[in-house]
């Protein structure tokens, strides 16, 4: 898409989308996200759209992150995905203890990737859970810092 948006609820400065538009147009024959969309997507806190202020996010309601989201989506549907994986496990810091959240989320770089796949089995002990499995995607994951998965 050749537009560039200048609504303020895009969430990205004219360079950021002009950037992200000739980055975008190797995302699929490269088959890796390039670190400097990364950057861009960091500098933004675009990762951290639904992250309380007080743990260091952005705060925004849903409709908000979607508009932001969605600009993405609009330069490149990869990018899109890549911002609402990230920005979606950051909704977990809010339900999260405030030291395992800060522990996890509280850098503009950390970015948590998962699968909702039910890859693997958790057996109890002593020190809580031992966790074994192969989980064979979890978008995000070359630039994520934590990652969730889940198990029976």
């Amino acid at each position: 898409m050749d537009e560039i948006l200048d609504h303020p609820l895009c969430g990205l400065s004219r360079q950021d989308q002009q950037r992200l538009k000739v980055l975008a147009s190797d995302l699929d024959a490269l088959g890796t996200f390039p670190e400097e969309a990364v950057d861009i997507i960091v500098r933004n806190k675009h990762f951290h759209l639904f992250v309380p202020t007080q743990r260091g996010g952005l705060d925004y309601s849903l409709v908000k992150g979607m508009r932001i989201i969605e600009t993405y989506s609009r330069i490149e549907g990869n990018l899109g995905w890549i911002v609402q994986i990230g920005a979606g496990g950051g909704v977990f810091s809010a339900y999260l203890p405030e030291e395992v959240s800060d522990r996890f989320l509280g850098q503009p770089d950390q970015v948590i990737a998962g699968s909702d796949f039910v890859g693997g089995e958790a057996r109890s002990d002593r020190d809580g859970y031992l966790v074994t499995g192969e989980w064979g995607y979890a978008s995000g994951s070359l630039h994520a810092t934590a990652f969730t998965g889940n198990v029976r």
